[in-house]
């Protein structure tokens, strides 16, 4: 199911029924999606196979005549500021396609005006890669209070390891300056990053290394359900044990100098779910966006790919593969009520466990937030 992104919890029910098929429709056709809203226009952004960019709105309530003005650019600081529109469309159209325009530019950003009210920037959140998995834009979300996180800022993915040399020049395009690789030191010394030069700050996360994983699951023959717990355990471990990573992690991106940042592990499900979820929390960003994102990797991450791997495993063992490769909800809202057990609130963790100040988090949504 496709999720809106978007600060308004009730959008199901402003849109009405019709909404369902919309997305439905939506989800059934185009592999890339970002949505955003602000006041009354909710839209989307798509990208299709052929590299065209699918932009559909809604406008709530729905007028049956009007306009939309579509602005564009290749940097998403600027779209706002286009004093004239790519393309003005009929506000019932409700979709306009573009070509992507340049070569040189990695995607296109577009803000749409109607009705006296305006849309979020939007673009694709997913970018694929053809040898990176899971990669995506941390941007886009609403906190809030209305504010939106800046695209292009913070990146995740799985690990950059044997990255070809088509993906290379792709990353190079995005300008990511820092790489803050959450792998175990044995990840990363039996497989480096390349180097394409960015600055790559090593973590050390040792929880839920693929190591670990691999000889629970392969050679201890463990269950879904124990495959399940440890994931579940790891997280817990990560928020609490892990403190001084985190804390590392926080104080780069406190560093205006070190962005764009790209933030990966092994598969940027679990080390880089959980510390996404941190980030997008310190800023303001509901729960349930927080969640919807750690969600996505289910979309990004194709267990088919692991079929070969797991052909001729017992049905248990492939379960236990299942349970490693999905993020589950179950997982992160567990290791999120150990922390409100422990601490009483997010807010609390943040300033006694991470020694996040209020400073530092206005500072950081002054970094990251239009």
């Amino acid at each position: 199911m496709v999720t809106f992104v978007t600060h308004k919890r009730t959008i199901t029910k402003k849109m009405g029924r019709n909404v369902h098929f919309f997305v439905y429709a939506v989800a059934m056709v185009f592999a890339t999606l970002s949505c955003s809203s602000s006041a009354s226009i909710y839209s989307m952004c798509e990208k299709d196979k052929a590299g065209h960019y699918i932009v559909k709105w809604e406008v709530s309530p729905d007028p049956q005549t009007g306009t939309v003005e579509i602005y564009t650019s290749h940097t998403a600081d600027l779209v706002k500021n286009q004093s004239t529109p790519t393309l003005v469309a009929s506000v019932t159209d409700r979709v306009a396609v573009f070509r992507h325009r340049s070569p040189a530019s990695v995607r296109e950003f577009f803000y749409i005006k109607g009705n006296n009210s305006a849309s979020g920037i939007i673009t694709n959140r997913h970018i694929p890669f053809e040898s990176i998995y899971n990669f995506r834009d941390l941007g886009g979300y609403f906190t809030e209070s209305d504010q939106q996180m800046r695209w292009g800022k913070i990146y995740r993915s799985g690990s950059l390891f044997q990255v070809s040399p088509k993906d290379t020049k792709h990353l190079k395009k995005l300008g990511i300056k820092t790489v803050i690789d959450l792998r175990s030191f044995d990840e990363t010394l039996h497989y480096p990053l390349l180097r394409f030069g960015a600055t790559i700050r090593p973590a050390y996360i040792n929880e839920l290394n693929s190591f670990e994983m691999q000889d629970k699951v392969l050679r201890q023959g463990i269950s879904h359900t124990e495959a399940a717990q440890t994931i579940r355990d790891g997280y817990v471990n990560i928020l609490t044990d892990n403190t001084k990573q985190i804390r590392f992690v926080f104080q780069t991106l406190l560093d205006n100098d070190c962005y764009p940042i790209l933030i990966q592990d092994n598969l940027g499900k679990d080390r880089t779910g959980i510390i996404s979820y941190l980030i997008l929390r310190a800023i303001g960003i509901s729960e349930e966006e927080a969640i919807n994102d750690y969600l996505l990797s289910n979309r990004y991450i194709n267990i088919q790919n692991y079929a070969g791997m797991m052909h001729g495993m017992p049905e248990a063992t492939q379960e236990a593969m299942t349970a490693v490769l999905r993020s589950n909800q179950n997982y992160i809202d567990y290791a999120i009520d150990s922390i409100l057990k422990k601490y009483g609130s997010l807010d609390s963790y943040f300033s006694k466990e991470l020694r996040l100040s209020v400073a530092d988090r206005n500072k950081l949504k002054k970094i990251l937030l239009y």
